[in-house]
């Protein structure tokens, strides 16, 4: 394990679990329940001010990073702050429960926390997998 991982405090509860789940596949599985209820903020392309929660109905465009196979990877943090440590000025977001926001990256993936010591890339497939539980 890096430094980067032996120094990594986590936020919320999400972390902890996620944490928890890296260490010992066995807690995957609460991982993945908290994971889908709990909130997750996702990078927009527009400007809004500050971070807002995602509404029945809200139509955005989400920032998305390239992958190697060519499909886009909506970004996702597990937390304000995170996002913060990543892209410190300049960042838009949205906020919604877990499974919303999966939902919305359906047709190509995810990216949870990236450029944080804890980050996961899901695929559309393991993305399906997650929702159906």
């Amino acid at each position: 394990m890096d430094d980067a991982h032996l120094t990594f405090q986590p936020l919320n509860e999400l972390e902890a679990l996620m944490v928890a789940a890296h260490a010992d596949p066995a807690r995957k599985a609460a991982f993945r329940d908290a994971l889908l209820a709990a909130p997750l903020c996702a990078l927009t392309q527009a400007v809004v001010d500050g971070g807002r929660k995602l509404e029945p109905g809200d139509r955005v465009q989400l920032a998305t990073a390239p992958q190697a196979d060519g499909r886009a990877a909506i970004i996702l943090f597990t937390a304000p702050a995170r996002i913060g440590q990543v892209y410190p000025v300049g960042v838009s977001y949205i906020q919604g429960p877990g499974v919303e926001m999966l939902k919305l990256a359906r047709d190509g993936a995810a990216m949870l926390n990236p450029g944080i010591p804890y980050g996961v890339l899901w695929t559309s497939g393991e993305i399906e997998a997650l929702l159906a539980g």
